[in-house]
């Protein structure tokens, strides 16, 4: 792609292989296409890889890491690579309905202030739509984001110098990354979601959090607790 784009799509994609053509095809084929989509490929270990080369859009650019990174690395790779004055978020096995693109680029165009814009959404389990739509909160701030995170993390636009002034990705999460830049960005900024649902959540087992909750639900402790300053650097150097 040769002018910039208004919008760079970030993905990482882990042994995908069952769901990730599926993901990259939703947003090939948003009605909005001004953008450029950056897709990591976090040294999977199955197909990921070939089916990620088979694309041919140019709008797509592959990187590859030799070993598995995880998420936060990799996210904060894409979004170092990444020309968009928006940041947008596709997890590789959920689905991005045809609008979303365009709808959230209209909302963040018109509300300057905001930085970060999610999306209502619905489930899916086995192929199948099993819950209708969740309703967000549609402007939280950061007193509710301590007691329940409510963004969808593949559903989430965020203005790229926001993303930047707050570091990005905090490299020591294994989990609930994205809980913790949350709470950074609304400590700072206005946040706000979209109640029409534009983001389809796909329920497996191989998800992260469902591998690991225990682990899950500590890295979220901890997203809270650094929040509030309760937790010291000297804590985050013996975690990483």
């Amino acid at each position: 792609m040769k002018t910039k784009p208004e919008i760079s799509v970030i993905m990482a994609a882990f042994n995908a292989e069952k769901y990730v053509k599926s993901a990259v095809d939703s947003i090939l084929s948003q009605t909005f296409d001004n953008f450029e989509f950056i897709i990591v490929d976090d040294g999977s270990q199955d197909e990921t890889a070939k089916v990620l080369q088979s694309i041919t859009d140019d709008r797509v650019r592959i990187l590859s890491n030799t070993k598995n990174m995880g998420l936060a690395k990799s996210l904060n790779k894409a979004i170092a690579e990444s020309r968009g004055r928006y940041v947008a978020r596709q997890d590789a096995d959920d689905i991005s309905l045809p609008r979303r693109l365009q709808k959230q680029f209209n909302y963040m165009r018109t509300h300057p202030e905001i930085v970060l814009l999610g999306t209502a959404r619905k489930t899916m389990l086995n192929d199948k739509i099993i819950r209708p739509r969740s309703f967000p909160l549609k402007s939280p701030i950061f007193r509710d984001l301590l007691r329940k995170n409510f963004f969808v993390h593949g559903s989430v636009m965020m203005r790229k110098d926001a993303l930047i002034k707050v570091g990005g990705y905090n490299e020591v999460f294994q989990y609930s990354e994205d809980y913790n830049l949350w709470l950074r960005l609304t400590k700072k900024f206005p946040v706000a979601n979209l109640t029409e649902p534009l983001y389809v959540l796909r329920r497996h087992t191989d998800r992260m959090t469902v591998k690991k909750p225990a682990l899950a639900i500590l890295y979220r402790m901890l997203a809270r607790n650094l929040a509030l300053d309760r937790v010291g650097d000297d804590i985050l150097k013996k975690i990483q």
